[in-house]
């Protein structure tokens, strides 16, 4: 098949912006410095990186909070197939990480362009939605969070496969649309997944009841098994990562609420008998519960000015001029621009239609609408109301739940697990794709009447932006600006960048405006010859979007990840230490003072350099700490209750070897203000040994439980309370203890309990174990049940096979049924992941034997469907 020049064209421009925005990072020179690319995917795929390279099929983290599972953490994307740039191991870290991150660009423009193809726009009003989708704010800011830059990427491929496989019956289309969402997965993003396989579900249903019998649809439910069958697919495809994940999940605050968020969970409240209980839809989340995340990072309705005026809202770092975040009500910002081209927005403007013969626009305008709605989240009706009863003074108004009715609101209650997800403003990535398609829609069809109306909105942006601009030199205005309190990360408010921000975006907006307008007239003059006048369209959306989103992907110098920090606690342990632990629950809520007092241009770097030298929230994997405390995407109940009811006096007792003064906080301070010596920060602690004997236990009656209902709490701490007993030695008593004799007794080695260590790995431990009677021998690190020991007496030449109990609610014990010498290998294996890593294999031989069998397919016979017929 050959390439046309224009789609040569499109592919060098796009590789070209590609580099242009992204070579310091395919080059070493910078890294990402902004949120979680910054401080936790960078030492994450680092540290499972060097697991790979060890030959560890990485599936524990031993070093996150008495260790977790990894693959169940659905952000370390442990299997997606694209880490497969990371073994490129000639290559710097840095310049793989920036490699990995930044290819998900290109996968996105591309994506969009195949999509915009498939629905028969032409070349250029294709790349005018390439252009408008890949360098949008909801996308390209992703950059910094890359999970949700890898579902951005992947959701134009799958809507292009996925839209003709349920039109046609095209097995490949079917299999590439599941292979599609299953990356989504496989990539961390399951929520864009869920999006897919909503919008096309919603399509297959539409099609169904709208679609009777025609050349496309031989029978009436046609529509609705194939989209059962991609859905099929891509849960087999994926089953390795969210098999895992879901059962890990099962043990969090997103599966186990304090009160019903959603008819299905209202509905198992009844069937359980305690009554169907919706009153907790409509009140508000109580507070710092998953009810309350969900609806954090919420899109503001204010911040639609954004999608006219790119970053008049000001910018949020490294130096602080967001004048919004003064704005009451305001939330923290996911996105600091929604900006996706003016061009492209006037375009999809005027191109959207709420009903009408163009069942393309009608859709995508629909989509565009719903999402874009979506993303406001905790902006609903309620808070509308609420703001109402606040104005006017209306009694009982503020007791209404703020998101109450809002798109969001709607999803979370009525849809089938959508409540386990969080954070509105991701929603904005669909919109954004829907409106640069209509964008596209617009340009494919531009006549001198549609230009017409183009350009009428384009005049009259224009002409208001002239007026803003003007108003923005008010001497007031400075006055109103210098009321902004200060930010405790970037520093006192920036009067004077603000104001540039503002006029800045003002000033973008009147000169994009101005030129649509004048690349316009052609369409006016001579309808037939507005060839250049398209390209140039394309052309002029081009680089507004770089100018204005390109300060979005956030860098910082790589040495910034290699200098040595000016406190550095990882240098108080001692060299030859195996793993230490250290709490450090109090670390991120101490932050240097003085950063609220100062700005500075390199607050990004400062920043980078203060989570490296306390660890957080992952920097610790580089260092092989075991971080009491660390971060966590998905939290289980057991670790929360444990960690709020043990507090530090218990330390010594869970070997814990190392904690931050908390009197002694905050940390970071500049050399000259400190009053402390630096090696005072960190208090050693003589901790008893990670293994103990325990001669007389009894297991709980939830010892095994793989899930722990919020009722059990009460019932947990108890058990706790009841085992740490066990875990402190009384009087010298050396019940519970490897190699502590009692006090004026020398050590008998037949009477005493030994323990040693023999080999170690994240997956697997083998010790040696010598207990004079029969008892429990606990390793203080943390339960699941995916865990299985291995006793073996090489005395008697016998062996068998346990599952740890829990023990204090939060460890592993295995059962020793007699005294003697004991060989025990602890394996962690999961079930989830065994059946997960089953039914991906399978599935994906079953895919590729689909793709192999169509790569050359019959010649079709004169009245086979076209996959492209019907979409216009």
């Amino acid at each position: 098949m050959q390439i046309s020049r224009s789609s040569w064209l499109f592919l060098a421009t796009t590789v070209a912006v590609w580099l242009f925005l992204f070579w310091p990072f395919l080059t070493g020179q910078a890294c990402f410095g902004y949120r979680d690319s910054a401080h936790l995917y960078f030492p994450l795929f680092e540290w499972i990186q060097s697991q790979w390279s060890r030959g560890e099929l990485p599936l524990w983290n031993p070093l996150d909070d008495f260790g977790q599972p990894l693959v169940a953490e659905g952000v370390s994307s442990v299997f997606y197939p694209l880490k497969v740039i990371f073994f490129l191991t000639a290559l710097p870290y840095p310049v793989r990480f920036g490699f990995f991150v930044s290819i998900h660009a290109l996968i996105a423009a591309s994506g969009a362009y195949f999509l915009a193809r498939r629905l028969q726009l032409s070349r250029a009003a294709s790349a005018l939605s390439a252009s408008g989708f890949a360098l949008s704010g909801a996308v390209l800011f992703q950059s910094s969070n890359v999970i949700f830059f890898v579902g951005a990427a992947w959701l134009p491929w799958a809507f292009a496969t996925g839209w003709v496989a349920l039109l046609s019956a095209q097995p490949r289309d079917l299999a590439w649309c599941a292979v599609f969402i299953a990356l989504q997965i496989l990539g961390g993003d399951p929520q864009s997944a869920y999006h897919v396989l909503l919008i096309l579900g919603a399509g297959a249903f539409f099609m169904t009841f709208r679609i009777q019998k025609t050349e496309l649809a031989t029978t009436r439910f046609a529509s609705l098994a194939r989209f059962g069958l991609i859905a099929l697919i891509a849960a087999g495809l994926s089953a390795v990562q969210w098999l895992p994940s879901w059962q890990w999940q099962q043990r969090s605050l997103r599966a186990n609420p304090e009160a019903p968020r959603s008819v299905w969970e209202s509905t198992g409240e009844l069937l359980a008998g305690r009554g169907f209980q919706a009153d907790a839809w409509f009140r508000n989340p109580i507070g710092d519960t998953h009810h309350d995340h969900i609806y954090q990072f919420s899109q503001p309705p204010w911040s639609l000015a954004e999608l006219v005026w790119p970053n008049v809202s000001g910018k949020e770092f490294p130096v602080f001029r967001r004048w919004t975040a003064a704005i009451p009500g305001a939330d923290r910002v996911w996105t600091p621009s929604l900006y996706f081209g003016l061009a492209v927005l006037l375009l999809a403007v005027s191109a959207a239609r709420l009903c009408g013969r163009s069942q393309i626009a009608v859709g995508l305008t629909w989509l565009t609408i719903f999402f874009g709605l979506g993303s406001l989240g905790w902006y609903g009706l309620g808070w509308i109301a609420r703001e109402f009863g606040l104005a006017f003074q209306v009694a009982g108004l503020d007791q209404l739940s703020a998101p109450i009715f809002g798109v969001y609101w709607w999803m979370v209650t009525l849809l089938p697990g959508y409540g386990s997800f969080r954070y509105p403003a991701k929603l904005f990535v669909v919109a954004t794709l829907g409106a640069s398609l209509l964008a596209g829609f617009q340009l494919n069809q531009l006549n001198h009447i549609r230009a017409q109306t183009v350009e009428r909105i384009a005049a009259s942006v224009f002409l208001v932006s002239i007026g803003l601009f003007a108003f923005s030199f008010w001497s007031g205005l400075p006055t109103f600006l210098a009321r902004i309190q200060a930010d405790s990360t970037f520093g006192p408010f920036d009067v004077a960048g603000s104001q540039a921000d503002i006029r800045r975006a003002i000033l973008h907006a009147s000169i994009v405006s101005g030129l649509l307008c004048l690349l316009l007239r052609p369409y006016r003059v001579n309808p037939n010859g507005h060839r250049m006048a398209t390209q140039g369209i394309v052309a002029l959306a081009l680089v507004d979007l770089i100018i204005a989103n390109a300060w979005l992907i956030v860098s910082v110098p790589c040495s910034t990840f290699t200098t040595r920090p000016e406190t550095v606690i990882v240098e108080k342990f001692p060299p030859n230490q195996i793993r230490p632990r250290l709490r450090g629950i109090r670390l991120r809520e101490a932050q240097p003072v003085h950063w609220a007092k100062t700005s500075s241009a390199q607050r990004l770097e400062e920043v980078i350099q203060y989570q490296r030298a306390t660890l957080y929230p992952k920097f610790h994997l580089t260092h092989n700490i075991d971080l009491i405390g660390s971060f966590h995407s998905i939290q289980p109940m057991d670790l929360i209750w444990f960690n709020e009811f043990v507090a530090e006096q218990y330390d010594a007792a869970l070997a814990i070897d190392y904690r931050i003064r908390a009197d002694l906080t905050p940390f970071g301070e500049p050399a000259q203000d400190r009053s402390i010596p630096s090696d005072a920060w960190l208090e050693k602690i003589i901790a008893s040994p990670r293994l103990v004997f325990v001669a007389d236990w009894t297991p709980h009656r939830f010892s095994r439980d793989v899930r722990l209902r919020a009722a059990q709490e009460h019932e947990f701490i108890a058990v706790v309370q009841a085992d740490l007993s066990k875990l402190i030695p009384i009087d010298n008593d050396t019940s519970s203890s490897f190699n502590q004799p009692a006090a004026g007794r020398a050590i008998d080695p037949d009477d005493q309990p030994t323990a040693t260590i023999l080999a170690e790995s994240a997956n697997q431990l083998e010790l040696h174990v010598h207990c004079p009677t029969a008892g429990w021998l606990v390793l203080k690190d943390y339960w699941d049940a995916g865990w299985s020991a291995e006793i073996r007496d090489p005395i008697a030449g016998t062996q068998w096979t346990v599952q740890p109990e829990r023990f204090c609610g939060l460890f592993r014990a295995v059962e020793i049924p007699q005294g003697g010498k004991f060989d025990v290998r602890m394996t962690y294996l999961p079930t989830s992941f065994v059946w997960g890593a089953a039914s991906s294999l399978a599935t994906l031989l079953f895919v590729a034997l689909v793709v192999i069998a169509r790569a050359h397919p019959a010649k079709a016979s004169r009245n086979s469907p076209s996959p492209r017929a019907g979409t216009a």
